[in-house]
């Protein structure tokens, strides 16, 4: 599914846009992930698990926007995206599963605390229910350093 671009303000007053990426968006989108892995043991793949080509994430971007079920959202700040997030369904095609997605995001480290994360699972938590999900997953994955509050 395809998102409308929507301008957003970052706390610290830093203009943003939200929009799904586009197919022209490629490898900007790859860069992202690649450094987004590499800046933090919390996502679910290495940087050198990114191993998608330019042209195979132009076709993914293609798909994403032309699937109903799917949406890829990201914020751009000065036209570079920063943020990336999305949902999908947790089992296409089973219609036992037709109300669940899953969730995945990533935010690159320069810009965490700027809101872009609420921003972003706000936004898709709503396009979520309109788009008839009634449950939305997010697996998290806590590393040693983390206490149980």
């Amino acid at each position: 599914m395809e998102y409308s671009p929507k301008n957003a303000i970052l706390r610290d007053g830093t203009p943003c846009i939200l929009r799904s990426p586009r197919p022209e968006d490629a490898e900007a989108i790859l860069d992202l992930m690649k450094q987004a892995t590499a800046e933090t043991v919390y996502l679910s793949m290495y940087p050198d698990e990114v191993s998608m080509t330019v042209e195979e994430e132009r076709a993914f971007l293609e798909s994403v926007c032309a699937d109903k079920q799917s949406l890829m959202l990201s914020a751009f700040v000065n036209g570079r995206p920063v943020a990336n997030a999305n949902i999908a369904p947790v089992a296409p095609g089973k219609s036992k599963y037709h109300h669940r997605a899953g969730f995945g995001i990533c935010v690159l480290r320069a810009h965490w605390r700027r809101g872009l994360g609420g921003l972003l699972t706000r936004e898709l938590l709503a396009q979520a229910a309109r788009m008839g999900y009634e449950q939305v997953e997010l697996e998290v994955i806590g590393g040693a350093g983390w206490a149980a509050s």
